[in-house]
């Protein structure tokens, strides 16, 4: 589902969620946003989802993307332990690496995760400290097989990070597919 420019009905999409307990796959774009809370919520109830096994989630042109989604992701992660597929695309948004950070804390308990895709464009933050901590998680995915990672025009990576990159390559003899891009 994308949802653009505004979130009016959210709340009520959210809440019929739950009623469909075979759900295993979702894809949530936000573009063109300011924050609200009902974007936090809409992350939360899918939270309850008993069967999901493949989650997207994208926010593009999204102004002000708060802590609060920040754990709302977290939460989601460390309750959906079954997922074997994730996509985080975060584009034109200046989110810190401590944020992220967090995010990273809760990838390394999904351990039934074949496929990862993150994708992390024009971003001026440092990103050296996110990078490290997203391929240390990585390295810990005994089951990853798939693998994208975007930091197009990301215009503060130093070759720390790329260093943090060639050491979880060398540790995950698994990749059967892997893409890697950096303008």
């Amino acid at each position: 589902m994308c949802i653009r420019d505004r979130l009016d009905g959210v709340v009520a999409l959210a809440e019929g969620l739950p009623s469909l307990p075979k759900l295993a796959s979702i894809r949530l774009d936000f573009r063109d946003l300011k924050y609200c809370k009902s974007m936090d919520y809409l992350i939360d109830t899918l939270a309850l989802l008993p069967k999901l096994k493949w989650f997207r989630i994208s926010f593009s042109k999204c102004e002000g993307i708060s802590g609060a989604t920040i754990k709302s992701i977290q939460s989601l992660l460390a309750t959906q332990r079954s997922l074997s597929r994730l996509q985080l695309s975060i584009k034109h948004d200046n989110i810190n690496s401590k944020e992220l950070k967090q995010i990273w804390e809760k990838l390394r308990g999904l351990s039934n995760l074949k496929n990862f895709q993150f994708v992390f464009t024009n971003n001026k933050t440092r990103s050296d400290d996110s990078c490290i901590s997203l391929t240390t998680a990585l390295m810990s995915l005994p089951l990853l097989s798939s693998l994208e990672l975007n930091f197009e025009k990301c215009t503060k990576m130093t070759s720390k990070a790329f260093s943090a990159i060639n050491n979880m390559l060398v540790s995950q003899t698994k990749l059967t597919k892997l893409k890697l891009y950096y303008d």
